[in-house]
């Protein structure tokens, strides 16, 4: 069963395979499945027709069984060949199984909703919309993921951060976040500070010179502030208070 819908289209959904009343209609997302995506697409104010709707392995697994690793990879040239001819500016994963195609270390629990890119693409991980039809628990976390998908979209467009590269500077305010990067040995190889959203400056290690970082803040902010510290031994920063994000996140049972 081949993709549908509109080339090229800015929204690309990719589903797990192909499944019964797919295989009889040669339409993707059919069935009870497909009026629950229809249901769901209505929640961010997309219709089906305005959206490339396809399956990572285009048969259907007999029994309906998860596709295996075999038929992924075998599929996989006929998916490549779609994407290059959709060009979507967002591409929807809908379950577990197209999720391994592009991001195989991750898992759907841990992911769904969260939007990152590669290349010119936005893509955001979903359950499939069968899920709730098997698991009704998962009924509010896959409504939240689509009621706030343009918005995630919107947040993550503005998270296009603009980086400066100094040799060195000094910075003064309020509040300042200050990071460091090193290498695999901790030998640092730069730092970078921010004093408002999406906009940081990054101060290079030139050579065997740390990077010349000049910091007064009201307070500083880190992650992991104990290391930074650390590897930062003679940089000239000036602070009230010290903000350290990673205890916070303990102290309030963030993971």
């Amino acid at each position: 069963v081949d993709g549908d819908g509109p080339v090229p289209c800015d929204w690309m959904l990719v589903g797990e395979a192909t499944g019964d009343k797919e295989d009889k209609s040669g339409v993707p997302f059919g069935g009870p499945a497909g009026r629950e995506l229809e249901r769901l697409l209505g929640l961010a104010g997309l219709k089906r027709g305005e959206v490339y709707a396809t399956n990572v392995v285009k048969h259907r697994p007999p029994g309906n069984r998860k596709p295996t690793v075999s038929e992924i990879r075998i599929c996989g040239k006929w998916l490549e060949q779609e994407f290059q001819l959709v060009r979507p500016k967002y591409a929807i994963l809908l379950g577990a199984t197209p999720l391994s195609v592009w991001f195989p270390k991750d898992s759907i629990s841990a992911v769904h909703g969260r939007v990152r890119k590669l290349g010119d693409t936005l893509f955001i991980p979903m359950y499939h919309p069968a899920a709730v039809l098997h698991d009704p628990s998962k009924r509010g976390p896959i409504e939240a993921d689509w009621k706030t998908l343009r918005e995630r979209i919107a947040s993550y467009d503005r998270r296009d951060r603009q980086y400066d590269l100094m040799v060195s500077d000094g910075v003064d305010g309020e509040v300042v976040a200050v990071d460091t990067e090193t290498d695999w040995n901790g030998k640092i190889a730069g730092a970078s500070y921010s004093t408002e959203s999406h906009h940081a400056t990054f101060v290079p290690s030139i050579g065997d010179i740390p990077p010349q970082l000049m910091v007064d803040a009201e307070t500083l902010v880190m992650h992991n502030a104990k290391f930074d510290l650390r590897v930062l031994k003679g940089a000239d920063l000036h602070y009230k208070r010290l903000a350290d994000t990673m205890i916070a996140a303990y102290v309030v049972g963030e993971p």
